[in-house]
């Protein structure tokens, strides 16, 4: 509210996203996507591409969450087209990478594969952070293990640890 009244837009749109994150973890669906909605109305006002971005993978990812897969396709697919016209390659892969994730949850793995291999060529040619890299590797692993290509697969897994090691990620 006090954001709001100082008409601090791009604080309200955070604001927004943050209640959302809040209230998905607590499985309150519709009350998050009420807030993310809200988020993308006031988007209109900053004109951000990327900041409208962020809130579209939010959106995609609150639908995943709810299992409405179709919808956070549609919502990651907006976001990647915005991401690919304005934003940095790691953003690009990002994108990709939820794409990839909706394709292999609907069982689709030669879509799957398709998007999570451009994210890898991304990260194959970009320095990007090594945690962000890993990530994108450790999801191309499960789904060649998916597929039964068992040799990609380890050594996807072994790219993905090369990188946490040299981050210094333990986990």
């Amino acid at each position: 509210s006090i954001r709001e009244e100082l008409g601090l837009t791009r604080s309200q749109i955070l604001t927004h996203e943050n209640i959302a994150r809040v209230l998905s973890q607590k499985s309150q669906f519709d009350e998050a996507l009420d807030h993310l909605n809200t988020a993308l109305q006031l988007q209109s006002q900053i004109t951000d591409p990327l900041a409208e971005a962020s809130t579209l993978t939010e959106m995609g990812n609150l639908n995943l969450q709810k299992g409405n897969i179709a919808e956070a396709l549609r919502r990651y697919l907006m976001a990647l087209k915005l991401r690919q016209s304005f934003g940095q390659d790691e953003d690009v892969a990002k994108s990709l990478t939820n794409i990839g994730l909706a394709y292999r949850k609907l069982g689709m793995y030669k879509s799957s594969l398709k998007y999570m291999e451009q994210a890898h060529d991304i990260i194959d040619a970009k320095e990007l952070n090594t945690n962000d890299a890993a990530y994108i590797l450790q999801n191309l692993g499960h789904i060649y293990q998916d597929v039964k290509q068992f040799n990609k697969a380890i050594g996807t897994y072994k790219e993905a640890l090369a990188l946490k090691e040299k981050g210094w990620d333990e986990s």
